[in-house]
Parts: structure tokens; sequence; C-alpha cells
């Protein structure tokens, strides 16, 4: 019987953080073995015949083309459908395009998707630029996300000290630690301590999640009775009071809750 075989790349702002090694191994850790490597330096055609596939769908860059008149009707012609209760707007391909969106235009974009949805989820760089703080100005709840390793523990420090001196107050943070049954000579105690937060929520090293994430599905929906998929929902849970067993206190009804996770 033929083996399936999974293609996977470790981009640029990986590679920068030396954490080759430490994604090559999350992938063993998952039931994978590793048959060959390559590391090269993409040139722009290679880029764009990799992300050919998605050379039509619409990205946040297109913003641009409505001259900060971003209204719903402008947010709708951007959105990618995943599914009936679900909608993407991508980020570009490239970020360096000449005709990007700016961060009053992120703004509005979010501004806009708030009356439109329940919940508005935004998927945040790892810098602190003009882009993310307009994000974080107009957010409810922050998820901080780390791997139990030393380098997502510096970063995530750093982020936490920068959050402080921001002013956003601690009760609107959540941190989910995931792949926290590593054996990697550090404890989630150890890591919490260090940090001074604990996880709200915490994630283990699954065979399962890399298959749902290369076929396109959402965890929760192809494996919903496996542990991730319990943390995860348990977790949205606790943004809309209701518990895994029930509602949780009173629930407005009809209400319009929103979430932006940064």
């Amino acid at each position: 019987m033929a083996a399936n075989r999974t293609f996977s790349i470790i981009k640029p702002d990986a590679t920068r953080r030396n954490l080759t090694g430490a994604v090559t191994k999350m992938l063993e850790e998952a039931g994978l073995r590793v048959v060959a490597s390559k590391r090269i330096q993409m040139t722009r055609e290679q880029a764009e015949g990799f992300y050919g596939v998605h050379r039509e769908r619409p990205f946040f860059n297109d913003l641009v083309a409505f001259n900060g008149m971003i209204d719903e009707e402008a947010i709708t012609s951007i959105l990618t459908r995943h599914s009936d209760r679900l909608s993407v707007v991508a980020a570009p391909v490239r970020l360096d395009s000449p005709d990007h969106a700016t961060a009053d235009d992120i703004g509005n974009m979010i501004d806009t998707l708030k009356s439109m949805f329940d919940y508005v989820v935004v998927d945040t760089s790892g810098v602190f630029d003009d882009n993310a703080l307009t994000a974080l100005d107009r957010t409810d709840t922050i998820i901080l996300v780390a791997t139990l390793d030393i380098p997502a523990l510096k970063g995530l420090k750093l982020a936490t000290g920068t959050l402080d001196l921001l002013n956003f107050p601690r009760d609107t943070w959540k941190f989910v630690l995931n792949r926290a049954d590593g054996k990697v000579g550090l404890t989630v105690d150890e890591f919490e301590s260090t940090l001074g937060l604990k996880a709200n929520t915490t994630l283990v090293s699954s065979r399962e999640v890399l298959t749902a994430v290369n076929r396109g599905e959402a965890l929760v929906r192809a494996y919903p009775s496996h542990p991730n998929s319990k943390a995860i929902t348990s977790l949205a849970h606790s943004f809309i009071g209701v518990s895994d067993t029930g509602p949780k206190g009173r629930k407005a009804s009809g209400s319009r809750l929103r979430l932006r996770k940064d």
C-alpha cells in the first residue's frame, strides 16, 4: 500500500527565528517521518507559481480599490465563504505589494465586519506594527498562543510586557499553550511561572491536527471527540457564558457578541 505524503514549508519568519529544528521535531512527534528536506530562497516566479491556486481569490489588499469607502458591499466582495456560518478575509500572498491596505483601511474593515458578524477573529503578525495595533485597539479579548519551548516563551514574555506598557488589561487576555505534552526539558508549570500567566487552555501534539489542516478541515468538525477539539470548544464557550453541559448564567437573547483574536 502506498504511503501518504505531506509537503510542508517552513516560512522565512520561522527560519529567521531559528525554529526549523523545532518545527521538524513537532512533525516527528505528530507521527510524520521526514524523508527529504531542502532549504531554498524562492524567486518571485517560484512564489507566484506556488501560490497560483490563490491568484483569483480576493485578499484584504483589494480594499485599496474602494478608496476608504469600506462598507458592507465592499467587505462582501472580498469575503471567501468557508461554510454557511464562517467566512474569511484572506491576507495577501505578497505583503510587499505597492497597493497594500493601510492601517486605516484595516480599521475600517474591522469596524464594518463587527456590524456584519457576531464574532470577528483577527490573526495578527507577531510584531506590534501599525496593522496589529489597529486590530488591538478594537479588541475585546486577546488570545495569546505559544508552544512549550524557550524561543516561544521569550517572544511571549516580550509581547506581554508590551501589552502591559500599552495598557491592555490582563483580564482581557486568554493564554493557550500548544503542544503542552512535549518532553522538551521545560514543564508547563515552569513556562507559566516564568511568563506570569496561567494557561486557560492546553493542547497536545497530535497527528490528527496536521491531517485536518492538510485537508482544509476544522479539527472540531473532522475529529469532534479529539482532546484538542474539546479544549477548543470549551475555550469558545467561555466567551459566551456557555459551559460544556449547558448555559451558564443569563444569556441575552439575540445579542451580537463579538470577538477579535490577536
